[in-house]
């Protein structure tokens, strides 16, 4: 390929690497495309301490696009907040990346309540925002004259630090690079990015900004800010934090969720500097989100004046409700407590979220709809409900015309249109998920799917290789018993359709089941499990069934055993 051609000078060679890396035993963490690794190369005349992507080799095509990408970005710009392509291989299956070591690892483990690194002073923190700041600054103004690169997949993971603590950004396989004064827009096929950090705007139109990629670095300030990362997990559940801050900064209330220690070490005019400017990161209307250029400013005014003032105790000092950032001596969090309700923990009540949660699939099932049947709102007559109005409102049609529309931008070949939908009396959230041949398409795995609502999104053939659609996901949801489990849905669209049909199965189980080796079991399952499958654990209950053609609807309906008893 004429791009690896150009970058021919920072090839490395396979054997090289395994003794580097020691066989590929020196593990050292785990991604969406493979393994990275510790190693020792010779590089530049002299021992270098390198991380080692290895993609994965048994997926086919898996990350090949993201593995290009990589190289073209990284081998021409330069940035000190941009992570360092030191080499790449690729002989035979293997594509692997060599990056400079960043010793202290990424900012998310950081943020971790249960942590065991050593902890960073707030000052750290901030000073590494506005490194990583710097860094996107970097790409969307700085790397060459009218054109920019969006970076698609800005979090605290992707924020790496070095041994003196400078922060770099990194994985820029999901990058868009483009002019920019195309109307500082792209649209784009592949909604791309993490659950929790994505511009909601983005993953809802597919039209992408640069101000996608300034609200998710608004996620990863208020992070920072409230020490803790946007996935928590209270009582096993698995919830998003963008709603959180912003429904605290407007009502006055965010010191209730600042970290004491952020309270503590910083000046309380600098801690208002800085949330005002993340909160601004998330607006709602992109034109009010400020550029990453005024987000620098703003951080380095803010820790300017932190210098200038010092620390102010413990900042007891009263600001206006409207900053977001007036302070008490009450530092725990309701979302702390283990006994609150799930929606309360977040800090907003049911009825609060649901009047800002909707997809364009239409309102999910209220309470109130429960009552106004005459029934107790309990977690069954709500699965009820939402079972029996599957189809109100046009919910299916508005779903499947919207998982069509994305075939058709698309285009042709091997694909699966999956609607999913929610009757279980209790909202479903994405856990994990398994790729064996094909892609995600131009819309991601929906995040949180309430009780209700139909979930979509097209899975496709990997461009240019001889690949079908194979893969499974899984949701994690509440039982009778107030216990939570993971429904495993699965497909596999077959490219050689003479040897094998389309296929639908499904499994239920504990928690974390489907984190580790049983992704073998279910592969050799799922190709003779037909074109119909159910599966029921406990209360639960979940039906899949896929239709005959190349490009199949694939339909999966979570519920309970007493739901599909009584009709």
């Amino acid at each position: 390929m004429a791009l690896i051609k150009e970058s021919e000078h920072l090839r490395i060679s396979l054997e090289d690497i395994k003794i580097g890396t020691k066989n590929f035993t020196t593990l050292i963490g785990k991604g969406g495309y493979g393994n990275v690794y510790k190693g020792e190369l010779s590089l530049f005349g002299k021992l270098t301490t390198v991380a080692v992507k290895r993609l994965d080799v048994h997926i086919s095509g898996q990350g090949f696009k993201e593995f290009l990408t990589e190289i073209h970005l990284l081998s021409r710009y330069k940035h000190p907040n941009l992570v360092s392509l030191l080499g790449f291989c690729h002989e035979g299956n293997e594509k692997i990346l060599v990056y400079e070591h960043a010793e202290h690892g990424s900012l998310d483990k950081f943020l971790r309540k249960d942590a065991t690194v050593c902890p960073l002073t707030c000052k750290q923190k901030i000073d590494i925002c506005i490194d990583a700041a710097c860094g996107l600054d970097y790409l969307h103004n700085h790397v060459a004259e009218n054109y920019r690169i969006i970076h698609r997949d800005i979090k605290s993971a992707n924020i790496l630090l070095d041994h003196n603590w400078k922060a770099m950004i990194s994985d820029l396989g999901l990058s868009t690079i483009g002019r920019a004064n195309e109307n500082d827009s792209f649209l784009v096929t592949n909604a791309c990015g993490t659950p929790g950090y994505c511009d909601p705007i983005y993953r809802d139109t597919l039209v992408l900004t640069k101000e996608s990629d300034v609200y998710s670095f608004g996620v990863v300030l208020f992070e920072v800010l409230c020490g803790r990362l946007c996935f928590m997990n209270v009582n096993d559940e698995h919830r998003f934090f963008a709603t959180l801050v912003q429904s605290y900064y407007e009502k006055g209330k965010l010191h209730e969720i600042i970290d004491p220690d952020m309270k503590q070490q910083l000046d309380s005019s600098s801690l208002h500097k800085i949330s005002e400017i993340a909160y601004q990161c998330l607006r709602n209307d992109r034109e009010k989100r400020p550029s990453i250029g005024l987000v620098v400013k703003k951080l380095k005014e803010a820790m300017e004046v932190h210098h200038s003032n010092g620390v102010s105790g413990n900042l007891e000092t009263n600001v206006s409700s409207n900053n977001g950032v007036a302070t008490n001596s009450n530092v725990e969090s309701s979302i702390d407590s283990e006994d609150s309700a799930i929606w309360s923990s977040m800090g907003i009540s049911m009825a609060e979220y649901l009047d800002k949660a909707r997809n364009i699939f239409g309102e999910p099932i209220r309470n109130k709809t429960v009552v106004q049947m005459g029934l107790t709102p309990t977690r069954e007559n709500k699965a009820q409900v939402a079972y029996k109005m599957m189809n109100h409102g046009n919910k299916y049609d508005n779903a499947l015309r919207f998982v069509k529309d994305l075939k058709k931008q698309w285009g042709n070949g091997i694909s699966t249109l999956c609607l999913l939908y929610n009757a279980t009396g209790e909202t479903l959230t994405y856990a994990t998920s398994r790729n064996w041949f094909g892609d995600i398409g131009p819309s991601p795995y929906p995040t949180i799917i309430l009780n209700g609502q139909w979930g979509a999104y097209l899975h496709t053939k990997t461009p240019k290789i001889p690949s079908g659609s194979a893969a499974a996901v899984v949701y994690r949801g509440k039982y009778t018993d107030n216990a939570f489990c993971d429904r495993m849905i699965t497909w596999s669209i077959p490219w050689q359709r003479f040897t094998q049909d389309n296929a639908a199965y499904c499994e239920i189980n504990e928690v974390g089941h489907f984190d580790g080796a049983a992704w073998d079991a279910i592969y050799n399952k799922t190709p003779y499990a037909g074109r119909e499958s159910s599966a029921n654990w406990k209360d639960c209950y979940t039906r899949v069934s896929v239709e005959s053609d190349t490009s199949p609807i694939y339909k999966a309906i979570f519920t309970r055993v007493d739901v599909v008893t009584s009709v």
